[in-house]
C-alpha cells in the first residue's frame, strides 16, 4: 500500500474510500476498498452516495479536478477540505492534509503588533462568513446529528425515516440560516426547496 499523503491526485472513488477509513488495493488497475466491513442487506452504499455528492461538487465548481469528469482526479488536500466542510469526519490518516490554521496565541512573544488605525486595520483570523448555502448545509448537519441519525442513513431519509421536503422545511425553518434576507421570517417552502434542498449535497429523499 502506498502512502496517500505523498500522492498528488486521487480518483474520486479512491478519495471517498480513504475518507471512510478504508485503504486502497489497485490490483490490475482496479480500485477496491480494503479493511471496510461488508454492507448488510438493504444498507445504502456510503462509497456510492459520497461519490455522487463529490461529482455534484465537481459540476458546481466546488471541488477542483483535472482530466475528464468521468475519470476526474482531485487534489487530496482539496478533497479533505471539501469533505470537512460537508461535515464528514476526517480519519487520522488524512489529518495531515487539513489546511494549517494560524492562531494568535502562537505568535512570538517578542513580535511587535502595531495598533489598529483607520489606515492599518488589524487582520482578524476568523474565517469569512460562508455562503447562504454553506450556512444552511451546516444547519442541516447540526439537525441530523441532533436527531442522532447515522450518516449512512442521510441519503435515505424518506425510505428509512419517512421524511419529506415539507417535513425538512418545518424542522429547519427555525434555524437563523433559513431566515429571509428581507425580514426575520423564515423563507417560504418553495424557496427552501429551490434554493437549498435541490442544491445541497448533504442528504437525500430517495
Amino acid at each position: 500500500m502506498r502512502n496517500p499523503i505523498q500522492d498528488d491526485a486521487w480518483p474520486v472513488r479512491e478519495a471517498v474510500i480513504r475518507l471512510l477509513g478504508g485503504d486502497v488495493d489497485e490490483t490490475e488497475g482496479v480500485i477496491s476498498s480494503v479493511g471496510m466491513r461488508p454492507l448488510r442487506r438493504g444498507e445504502p452504499d456510503p462509497i456510492r452516495e459520497i461519490c455522487q455528492q463529490a461529482y455534484r461538487a465537481l459540476d458546481a465548481g466546488a471541488l477542483p479536478f483535472v482530466g475528464k469528469r468521468k475519470h476526474a482526479l482531485v487534489s487530496p488536500a482539496a478533497f479533505v477540505e471539501w469533505a470537512s466542510g460537508k461535515g464528514y469526519m476526517i480519519p487520522d490518516t488524512l489529518e495531515p492534509l487539513r489546511p494549517a490554521r494560524v492562531c494568535s496565541h502562537h505568535q512570538d512573544e517578542g513580535a511587535h503588533v502595531e495598533p489598529a488605525t483607520e489606515g492599518n486595520a488589524l487582520q482578524t483570523e476568523e474565517p469569512e462568513r460562508g455562503s447562504a448555502l454553506e450556512q444552511r448545509e451546516k444547519a442541516l448537519v447540526h439537525w441530523l446529528e441532533s436527531k442522532t441519525i447515522p450518516r449512512r442513513e442521510w441519503p435515505r431519509l424518506k425510505s428509512i425515516h419517512g421524511m419529506s421536503r415539507k417535513t425538512m422545511y418545518e424542522e429547519l425553518k427555525g434555524y437563523p440560516a433559513f431566515k429571509s434576507r428581507h425580514s426575520d421570517e423564515p423563507v417560504s417552502l418553495s424557496t427552501f426547496i429551490r434554493e437549498f434542498w435541490n442544491e445541497q449535497g448533504i442528504a437525500s429523499l430517495d
